[in-house]
């Protein structure tokens, strides 16, 4: 029996420092998300394919955990068909709504021309129609809102009109409701949070892109001016509501880091440190991308190094008391919103988006991303290339359906592969730290 398994091409392992002569092995399944500790000798037995003398209760944790695996199976035609098979599976939904294409901020990064539209009355009423109808239609038990723009806050009155109207109709149909907002953080004010609270958004991702010097030269007003003092009083002002309150709430600093401001880092979270800030919010690191082809990744540190860092930086909060996610990537059946046609993004002149960076971005105002119009008769198309995306990855047209990471990466971002970027995530280059910082603090709780 044993000689009919062999060991999975979905495997990275992580070796435990020990000084001990016979060491232990940490195995990461990307087939389940898992993790397998077993000594070294085993771990050979495994990669020489010598498994007859393996115990039959550890054989089958190990084909449990997809770490051994039938000889004659194809692995990725069995991830893919697995990932149908999720993708068929309806239970919750997420929109996005972008309510306004404007923007105080001129960030140089920003692929959005930005202007002074906002959704009108009407325009409120086609989304709320539009997302009733498909959670109707599909039998959906679950709503999830991501408010984001331009700036959504510019738009505070059609956030308060839709979530009044999104969460009276789940309350009436018995469906779960919650959202979240991507903002600047200018307009953050205590009393707009407590509003929001009250829609029922709970995560607020706010960037900073390092401490005052270096984000008041990145993202700067319209006018010139720095925004880092009104941006970080809204931060402590609000996470002091938060905490104070009970409102169970979380926030998000986002950095966008290059070569300019890396050295900002650690700069920031020491700051955030002094406020005593680092243990009531979390931190999320992302190099900068190409938007809309404006090339504003050139500046960019290199992957594997960016990859380094990243777990320096998740090492210095921990070590500050501060949140830290060191959970390990899980099984995704697809990239993100592009693979579920019922997914769907609004801008604030009805047109419907498969991709939230795609809304006021000039070379995608046209027909191969445009969906359709919600204030228009014509028929919602939906076989564009992001749509498609997945569809063709199955059939080769991309690196990733042959990469081990592959089931839990999905491809990442359809976007940036379509656009010529490695859309690669940071945890393939620093999985097997990860691996080993997860299972260090799994061992301290």
């Amino acid at each position: 029996m044993n000689k009919e398994f062999r060991i999975s091409d979905y495997i990275v392992k992580s070796e435990i420092p020990s000084n001990y002569k016979e060491k232990d092995i940490i195995i990461f399944s990307t087939r389940t998300g898992n993790i397998v500790t077993i000594k070294e000798e085993l771990f050979r037995k495994i990669t020489n394919n010598d498994i007859e003398n393996i115990e039959k209760q550890t054989l089958k944790s190990l084909y449990e955990h997809k770490i051994i695996i039938p000889k004659d199976e194809i692995e990725k035609q069995t991830i893919i068909e697995e990932n149908r098979e999720l993708e068929k599976i309806k239970t919750g939904i997420s929109f996005v709504i972008q309510p306004t294409g404007n923007c105080q901020l001129g960030c140089f990064y920003c692929g959005q021309s930005h202007t002074n539209i906002k959704m009108s009355d009407i325009t409120v009423g086609k989304v709320y129609d539009r997302i009733t109808d498909i959670i109707r239609r599909e039998g959906y038990e679950s709503l999830f809102i991501t408010w984001y723009g331009g700036e959504p806050l510019l738009a505070l009155n059609s956030i308060e009109i839709l979530s009044r109207k999104l969460i009276t109709f789940c309350q009436e149909n018995g469906i779960s409701y919650n959202a979240d907002i991507i903002t600047n953080g200018v307009l953050l004010k205590k009393d707009t949070f407590r509003k929001l609270i009250d829609y029922k958004v709970r995560l607020f991702q706010i960037t900073l892109d390092g401490t005052k010097y270096f984000h008041d030269n990145r993202r700067v007003t319209k006018g010139g001016k720095g925004s880092f003092d009104i941006i970080m009083k809204n931060i402590v002002e609000c996470v002091e509501e938060n905490v104070s309150n009970n409102l169970n709430s979380s926030f998000n600093i986002r950095l966008n880091i290059d070569k300019e401001n890396v050295v900002a880092v650690d700069e920031l979270i020491d700051y955030f440190h002094s406020l005593n800030l680092v243990d009531k919010v979390n931190f999320s690191f992302s190099p900068i991308f190409d938007w809309g082809g404006n090339k504003a990744n050139t500046n960019n540190i290199d992957i594997r190094d960016f990859s380094e860092k990243e777990i320096d930086w998740i090492l210095k909060i921990h070590d500050l008391g501060g949140h830290i996610d060191v959970s390990l990537p899980s099984r995704k059946h697809a990239p993100c919103m592009v693979a579920n046609k019922d997914y769907e993004v609004f801008d604030a002149f009805g047109n419907i988006f498969p991709c939230y960076e795609l809304p006021y971005t000039k070379i995608y105002q046209n027909e191969d991303y445009i969906e359709g119009n919600l204030r228009t008769n014509k028929t919602i198309i939906k076989t564009g290339k992001l749509r498609e995306f997945v569809k063709n990855l199955e059939k080769g047209e991309n690196i990733c359906i042959d990469c081990k990471f592959f089931p839990v990466c999905a491809s990442s971002c359809p976007k940036s592969w379509l656009a010529g970027d490695i859309a690669c995530p940071t945890f393939k280059f620093n999985i097997e730290d990860k691996i080993l910082l997860y299972y260090y603090l799994k061992k301290l709780k």
